[in-house]
């Protein structure tokens, strides 16, 4: 634990400048002025570092679910799941957003927002109900190895949208390391999947009907 010591040898070196600090002030000036100016001291750097951690917290962390504030958080893979969509377009529709695309979604979800830029997006209830598009997106959890009824042959790709992670989850091993820098052995597991299906012609990129 390399960055927890060197965390330790500089609480220690910080400790004993603000001793020394103290006591030259208090050599100027009387101990009660030297001890309002320490305590001022204290408050404004704890307000900077509640300001780093709510930052951290909020968005290079948004999506650690070993974050304290939120044990429950959106995937990195939602960013994946939409930046594999983009390219796909990119390819198939010249960069425009109007790949056809049949989700399984109830409009107001996280998936509807990934796909908010997409004009061509075809709401489904069932696997069933989206047989035959181009790209599918399906939330339904299917056996290992399953294939959705869809019609035709299609490639999946899995990506995780919410994960979930607890302090039962914590060795007791992984604590500086969680508390310092939110890293721990164990980053969750996933509480909510989507699976992108690509027919197979548009996987291998040949469709000219799906350009407009």
């Amino acid at each position: 634990f390399p960055s927890f010591f060197g965390g330790r040898f500089k609480f220690v070196k910080g400790t004993g400048f603000r001793i020394v600090g103290f006591f030259l002030v208090a050599n100027i000036w009387d101990r009660p002025v030297a001890a309002q100016g320490g305590a001022l001291g204290v408050l404004i750097f704890s307000l900077l570092t509640s300001l780093g951690s709510g930052w951290q917290a909020a968005v290079p962390n948004a999506h650690l679910a070993t974050e304290p504030w939120h044990f429950q958080t959106t995937d990195a893979g939602v960013t994946l799941l939409r930046e594999t969509l983009l390219e796909v377009a990119k390819r198939e529709t010249r960069g425009f957003p109007s790949l056809p695309v049949a989700v399984q979604s109830e409009g107001d979800d996280l998936l509807a927002w990934t796909l908010r830029d997409f004009t061509n997006v075809r709401p489904v209830v069932a696997a069933t109900d989206a047989a035959g598009a181009p790209v599918v997106v399906l939330t339904e959890t299917l056996p290992e190895a399953a294939a959705p009824e869809l019609g035709d042959s299609y490639l999946g790709q899995d990506f995780v949208t919410r994960r979930g992670w607890g302090l039962s989850n914590l060795r007791p091993y992984d604590l500086p390391a969680w508390w310092m820098q939110r890293r721990t052995t164990s980053q969750g597991v996933p509480l909510e999947t989507a699976t992108l299906w690509l027919r197979q012609d548009v996987y291998i990129g040949s469709p000219d009907d799906l350009i407009d």
